[in-house]
């Protein structure tokens, strides 16, 4: 059966993705704005309904004075692109924020049948992105697809990759290719062109650096959206620190369902993230005014933000970040019944606090949530010295940053 070599691809393909995620480490050391007389090139991912987050990068980039010389996609990144290279920020967005699955894809004959096909997205971008104003554009424009063979075999070992920049596709079939690139088998069934089918480009380049690379972009921007594909990791590592890569900070949902809320909230994630990237706002969970947070205590700030589910598409001030805190904890406290949680706690320190028995403690404790759990370690903390806590308990792992941003929130009198 075809599909099980698709799968164990696949799963190749998610080993590789760790190469582009050293590269988004490189880019959370800030990125500089190309120099105009450099050529810049923007890379987009595929993750279907994850675009949306492409839209919030076009925007920040777009403040941030920053010219794209060039646009090249995969799957979702090739339908972003083809709209970025035309120019029509506005119109995206508003087609983005009204986009639902059904308009997209017919998802009751994938549950179905096992595959679907394109509804009524080709006649929306035909409409108001049309071909002969990108072909117009100065910002080239170009995608990766994959053509199957003649007996159009899901073997892989037989498909040929396709790069293509808009002087290679034929007149009148530019939205034919897109929408190829953005054939993601099994939910949507191969795209016919001439009788040719295709499939999405995330089946062999996730992210197409090397399109770019090849085209002498100075500078690359590429947006991963943490989507399953295939990542070309030489060409990653060959762009070195010509590449910025920008990543969510936050999970963008369902990848086929397409739903204006999460639409928003991701284009504002984006917008925001792209805006940290590149210096103007500090935070990574969340964002910050320049200069607002103190740096050594940001990690322990945000995880406390993180346990209580702050909104991260908010711009947050370091009053208003607190306030926002100290109304979830007092509506925390106000809804749990915390005596058992600090009848253990104390029980624990009764015993004499170890690691051992602080990472035994609050493994304990499933019973509670972790935001009762956090303000029982603040309880707790706030019964002993800051110093002694530190001295005796050397907390490790993923149970220290809890208790770190535990003692950032006594310090800072939320508890």
């Amino acid at each position: 059966m075809p599909e099980h070599r698709i799968g164990k691809m696949l799963d190749e393909a998610r080993k590789s993705s760790q190469i582009v995620k050293k590269a988004g480490q490189k880019a959370k050391e800030k990125a500089e704005i190309p120099a105009k007389r450099e050529k810049t090139a923007l890379v987009l991912s595929g993750g279907a309904s994850r675009g949306a987050y492409e839209l919030g990068v076009w925007q920040a980039l777009r403040e941030l004075g920053i010219t794209i010389d060039m646009v090249c996609g995969t799957s979702i990144g090739a339908m972003n692109a083809y709209i970025v290279a035309l120019g029509s920020y506005e119109k995206a967005r508003d087609m983005w924020l009204d986009m639902k699955t059904e308009e997209v894809f017919d998802f009751d004959r994938v549950l179905q049948e096992g595959a679907g096909s394109f509804t009524g997205i080709r006649d929306i971008l035909a409409k108001d992105f049309p071909e002969e104003e990108v072909r117009a554009s100065k910002t080239d424009f170009g995608l990766c697809t994959v053509r199957l063979n003649e007996e159009a075999s899901m073997d892989p070992k037989t498909w040929t990759p396709l790069y293509l920049w808009k002087k290679d596709i034929p007149e009148g079939k530019m939205m034919d290719y897109v929408l190829a690139s953005c054939s993601c088998y099994p939910v949507v069934k191969p795209y016919d062109i001439d009788g040719t089918k295709y499939l999405d480009g995330g089946f062999y380049d996730y992210i197409p650096v090397r399109m770019a690379l090849e085209a002498g972009a100075d500078r690359i921007i590429a947006v991963n959206l943490e989507a399953v594909g295939w990542v070309q990791g030489e060409d990653i590592e060959k762009a070195g620190s010509r590449l910025t890569m920008i990543e969510p900070s936050a999970e963008l949902g369902n990848i086929v369902v397409f739903d204006p809320a999460n639409t928003r909230r991701i284009m504002r994630l984006g917008y925001l993230d792209t805006l940290k990237i590149y210096g103007a706002f500090d935070g990574h969970s969340f964002t910050f005014l320049k200069g607002s947070m103190d740096q050594r205590s940001l990690a322990a700030a945000e995880r406390a933000g993180e346990i209580f589910d702050l909104d991260s598409g908010v711009l947050y001030s370091k009053q208003s970040y607190r306030q926002a805190l100290l109304a979830a904890i007092e509506e925390t406290r106000r809804l749990q019944d915390g005596q058992k949680l600090q009848s253990d706690l104390k029980k624990l320190w009764e015993k004499g606090v170890s690691w051992k028995a602080v990472k035994v403690g609050l493994e304990n404790l499933g019973d509670h949530s972790r935001q009762t759990v956090f303000l029982g370690l603040c309880d707790t903390i706030k019964k002993q010295s800051a110093e002694r806590t530190l001295k005796e308990t050397p907390v490790r792992g993923a149970v220290s940053k809890d208790y770190n941003a535990a003692l950032w929130a006594v310090k800072n009198g939320l508890v």
